[in-house]
C-alpha cells in the first residue's frame, strides 16, 4: 500500500521540499518546491539552519493543506556533517558499535560527547569492515529539529545528504 513521504533538504542557499507517494516498487512525485534561503530570514534570523527552518515554515505554512505526508525525512546541510571512510579489523556489529566513538574521536576536531554519529557498512569480510561514518554536532541536529517543529514537522530520520538520497537509487534510471 502506498504512503506519502515528505522530504526536506537544507542546502546552503536553498531548501528543497518534495512530497512523494511511495509504494512497494513505485515512487511518484506529487509536488516539489525549491525556496531560496536569504542571508537573513524574514524573522531576522542569521543562523543558516534557523533561516532554512524559517523558509520551510513559510513554504509549508502556505501549502499546509497540500502536504499530507504520513512521514517526513530531513537532510542536514552538507557543511554541518563530517564524513569519514574507516576500516576496522573486525566484522561484528557489536564490536563496531563499541569502538567506533573512540576511533572517530581521533579524526574529528571536536569532542565526541558533542557529536551524534552513525555508520553504513560499505564492505565486510570475515576479518574487517569498511564503513562510511557520518557525524554531526548534537546542537546542530537539535537546532534543525526545532526549526522543523516550528514548521509543524517531526522527521522520522535526519541524515547526511549521501545517506538521505541513497534509498532513491533503485528508482533512478540506469
Amino acid at each position: 500500500m502506498a504512503h506519502t513521504v515528505l522530504g526536506v533538504d537544507l542546502g546552503a542557499h536553498t531548501v528543497k521540499i518534495v512530497e512523494l507517494e511511495v509504494g512497494l516498487r513505485t515512487l511518484r512525485l506529487i509536488s516539489s518546491k525549491v525556496r531560496s534561503v536569504g542571508a537573513v530570514a524574514a524573522d531576522g534570523a542569521v543562523d543558516p539552519i534557523v533561516r532554512a527552518g524559517s523558509a520551510i515554515a513559510e513554504t509549508l505554512g502556505r501549502r499546509r493543506g497540500a502536504y499530507v505526508a504520513e512521514e517526513a525525512h530531513a537532510a542536514l546541510p552538507g557543511d554541518s556533517v563530517t564524513l569519514r571512510l574507516m576500516e576496522l579489523p573486525f566484522a561484528e556489529d557489536k564490536k563496531i558499535d563499541a569502538v567506533l566513538g573512540f576511533e572517530l574521536e581521533s579524526q574529528v576536531p571536536f569532542s565526541i560527547e558533542d557529536l551524534l554519529h552513525d555508520y553504513v557498512v560499505i564492505r565486510r569480510d570475515k576479518a574487517s569492515s569498511h564503513l562510511l561514518v557520518v557525524a554531526a554536532k548534537q546542537a546542530v541536529i537539535q537546532k534543525l529539529l526545532d526549526a522543523l517543529a516550528t514548521a509543524g514537522d517531526d522527521p522520522r530520520t535526519v541524515a547526511a545528504p549521501p545517506q538521505a538520497y541513497a534509498p532513491l537509487r533503485p528508482f533512478l534510471p540506469p
